[in-house]
């Protein structure tokens, strides 16, 4: 269910643009995310790629080990310079590999036909290139920095001397006998000079992940996709200094790159946000909380508008999985109902479930109908069990 009428969210995140998705903890973010890769999954020259970005940033950090060899020695690369590398690289594979499962679900759909048709090879040939560029992204490359190369030598001498004597003595047999005898005496003195020559030559461990990306697109372009769409999740999860190198390194680099392959969808909560080198007048910004989705002049429309989202959307979800209204459940014609299941949810989906739930337990189950009574009774208990633990353990009370 969108927020807003004629699916105005949803229209605006599957425009080619940069978009941040930004709300609270159980404001419907990744259930967007999921609606907008279904309907890409229509587009025969979209793909998308899902990327939980803690996972993947803790996943690249080098181990400790590691780090401590890189500290001890002062002729490696520094530790910022290979976490950036390791990020960049799993940042990557991550995403072709998500590619990689995409294709691979629409390949019995219409996008196989597509395929034939411009694919010069099988669909598996397709895969295999993808394979192939992720084991190059594996393998480290490196190139010789060297400006002026100083080279050192060093000479090495020696002196020897060889004697000896040779002698032989012979009969002759023949027609003329006779006999034969030779002495060969020899002395010398051998010098010899030796030169070693040795040199260094500096290399650097480089990773250009602009040129696999080109190399992506080129595979991508076989198959007439123009359009790549990270989905970006979990980032305001990130430590604010992982987020800066996430932002600095992969983020505002691709993001700002001519190549108009990639759009970043991010998700984020609201004041955990750090933007960079990204250029917010070229970027989309949605806020799904309900202060900012329906900001009025006066505090009783935006209430009423946020009433309405919540009807909205319990209706919708009891439609579709019930196939049913909602009046064989809730007490629709007491409009208190809706109002109170905002107070208690400030219209927040995951807020939403967990009463539903509650009063599914302790009403639908024996058949009873939601009252305004229930749904006050439900909240308690969401408060007591969820809210208020939350808040103890966070040290806010």
């Amino acid at each position: 269910m969108d927020p807003l009428p004629y699916e105005h969210i949803l229209q605006t995140m599957l425009k080619a643009n940069t978009t941040f998705l930004i709300g609270r903890k159980g404001t419907g973010k990744s259930t967007i995310f999921k609606r907008v890769q279904h309907d890409l999954a229509k587009r025969s020259d979209y793909t998308t790629a899902y990327i939980d970005i803690k996972t993947v940033y803790e996943l690249s950090k080098p181990d400790s080990a590691l780090i401590a060899k890189v500290d001890a020695n002062s002729g490696v690369m520094p530790k910022e310079s290979l976490g950036k590398l390791h990020l960049n690289r799993a940042f990557l594979q991550t995403t072709i590999k998500q590619i990689h499962d995409q294709l691979k679900e629409r390949a019995n759909s219409t996008l196989l036909a597509r395929i034939k048709r411009f694919f010069s090879g099988t669909i598996d040939e397709l895969f295999e290139d993808l394979d192939v560029l992720l084991n190059e992204i594996e393998k480290n490359r490196y190139t010789s920095i060297t400006g002026i190369r100083t080279i050192s030598a060093h000479d090495k001498s020696g002196l020897s001397t060889e004697s000896g004597s040779e002698g032989a003595a012979g009969i002759n047999l023949g027609p003329t006998t006779g006999l034969t005898a030779s002495l060969k005496i020899t002395d010398a003195n051998k010098a010899s000079l030796d030169r070693d020559q040795s040199y260094t030559d500096t290399l650097i461990l480089e990773f250009n992940i602009t040129h696999y990306l080109l190399r992506l697109k080129e595979l991508l372009d076989r198959i007439s996709i123009k359009h790549l769409y990270i989905f970006i999740d979990d980032f305001s999860e990130l430590p604010e200094d992982a987020m800066k190198i996430v932002v600095d390194t992969l983020l505002a680099p691709l993001n700002n790159w001519s190549e108009e392959l990639i759009k970043f969808k991010i998700a984020a909560y609201p004041g955990r946000i750090y933007y960079g080198d990204i250029d917010k007048t070229k970027i989309d910004e949605i806020n799904l909380d309900f202060y900012r989705l329906y900001a009025a002049k006066n505090l009783a429309t935006m209430e009423d508008k946020a009433i309405d989202f919540t009807r909205r959307l319990i209706q919708s979800r009891l439609k579709y999985f019930c196939k049913c209204d909602a009046s064989v459940f809730i007490e629709v014609k007491n409009d208190e109902i809706w109002r109170n299941f905002f107070y208690a949810t400030m219209a927040n989906p995951r807020n939403l479930g967990y009463i539903l739930f509650y009063l599914y337990e302790s009403h639908l189950l024996f058949d009873r109908l939601i009252t305004v009574s229930a749904l006050k009774e439900a909240a308690r208990r969401y408060y007591e069990e969820k809210i208020e633990p939350y808040f103890k353990m966070n040290k806010f009370l």
